[in-house]
Formats: structure tokens, sequence, C-alpha cells
């Protein structure tokens, strides 16, 4: 049976805002017992990660805010901003191969990683400290469930 999901605007807060170029985050949803459930990498708020069931309260302008994480999956997400553009489709294929899922948008570099339960952490720290080590991309770590 295919799941009925809907895609719901959340309203970032102000530190998730900071200086960026958006205030809201349009994400899949599977409605759930208990909330709605994330059905889709989040790219600027923390906290969340693929399949929470979040709890929120609807705002006038059909945005939602998130009130609580009602019950945590154990995935991890990470978000990635890829400073050379020639390394885009490497790092991608890297995320992939190491069995976790990738998502990018705006602006472009913007990178939110998936790690399923199953992977190791390990790796992927290495992976990121690979590139990082040479100014390829900067990491964040908004919801570290390993």
């Amino acid at each position: 049976m295919k799941e009925n999901r809907i895609k719901i605007s959340f309203q970032l807060n102000d530190d998730e805002i900071g200086d960026g170029p958006i205030d809201t985050e349009a994400l899949w949803c599977l409605m759930v017992d208990g909330g709605l459930q994330i059905k889709n990498i989040s790219m600027f708020i923390e906290g969340i990660s693929y399949n929470d069931v979040v709890e929120t309260k609807e705002l006038k302008d059909k945005r939602h805010r998130i009130l609580s994480i009602n019950q945590k999956s154990e995935n991890s997400t990470i978000w990635i901003v890829v400073q050379n553009e020639t390394y885009d489709d490497e790092i991608v294929d890297k995320f992939r191969n190491l069995g976790c899922d990738i998502e990018g948008g705006k602006p472009e570099g913007y990178y939110g990683v998936n790690v399923p339960e199953k992977i190791s952490m390990e790796k992927v720290y290495n992976m990121i400290s690979s590139y990082c080590d040479r100014e390829i991309i900067l990491a964040d770590y908004p919801s570290m469930r390993h």
C-alpha cells in the first residue's frame, strides 16, 4: 500500500534562520498516530531526523511550527555545504556508497544527509573529515542518534 504523503511547510525559528536565505522548509510527512512522521531529510530544522514523529501547531499562514518530537527515529542527520562545486557528484556518490541518503536543494551546494541506524558513523565521520581537512566541505551535525 502506498503511503499518503503530504507536503508541510515548517516555520524556522530564529536560530535556524540566522543569516540564511529562507524562513521556512517544506518537508514530506505522513499523518500517523502521535503526529506527523518526517519522510525526507531536513536541511534547516535542527534536532529532527528522517522518520521522526513530530507534534506541530498550525500557524495562521498554513505553516507549521514543531512543538515536540513525540517519537525519535534512530537515524542521524548531517548537513553538508560543498564549497567546491567540482566535488558535488563525488561527495553525493560517497555518501550513497556508504548507505546514506542525501538530498540537495537551494541554495546550491547545500545537502541534508540521512544516516540510517545500521550505518557505521565511524566510516561516515572519516569520509567527512577527509573533505573537511581539505576545506572542500563544511559539516554540521544537527540530529545525532548513533
